[in-house]
């Protein structure tokens, strides 16, 4: 068995990873049983309970037009909250407010203001993250917008312009066409 197919316990088949549905409560993130086998199951465990109960069928259909409803409004609200979340922490670290931080992003036409490229981090739920505030660590002084690669460079290098003038030589005196060490 490789790491790109798993055995399903109940046909006894090694099959290809994506014959299985995610499942977030496993250590491997996969149900334990095939797409085949677990759909198999839960349309005879339907059959079963819809013979021996009548009105069944129509609790699920209720229940499965409700939870519809529900997370379709859901969805709607997570992301409006992740936005205010997201406009509450720039206010509260940086004293920005959401007109100034749009300002800014006009500004800079949505494109980082060291790379000129446009934010293509994404968060933990998958969406592009946008660009960072950036700002002076002693002054607070904002700066501008950069993407998380700029940002997370302008750190690295302790925003010490010595530190990054000597990578600039390093990086010129190793570029091609330059005699290797």
């Amino acid at each position: 068995m490789d790491l790109l197919t798993k055995t399903c316990p109940k046909c006894k088949l090694e099959k290809n990873l994506s014959e299985f549905h995610k499942d977030k409560t496993t250590l491997s993130g996969l149900h334990y049983r095939c797409k085949d086998c677990k759909n198999s199951y839960t349309k005879r465990n339907y059959q079963s309970k819809k013979e021996s109960d009548p009105q069944f069928a129509e609790r699920c259909r209720l229940y499965s037009i409700n939870y519809y409803h529900k997370t379709k409004h859901l969805k709607k609200w997570k992301t409006r909250i992740r936005a205010i979340q997201a406009n509450i922490g720039r206010k509260c670290r940086y004293g920005i407010t959401v007109e100034h931080f749009n300002q800014l992003l006009k500004m800079q036409n949505g494109l980082c203001a060291i790379c000129g490229q446009p934010s293509t981090a994404r968060d933990k739920f998958g969406k592009i993250r946008s660009l960072g505030v950036d700002h002076d660590h002693k002054t607070g002084k904002l700066r501008g917008l950069l993407c998380s690669n700029c940002n997370t460079g302008l750190g690295q290098f302790r925003e010490k312009i010595k530190f990054l003038e000597k990578a600039i030589e390093y990086l010129k005196k190793h570029s091609l066409g330059e005699k290797q060490i």
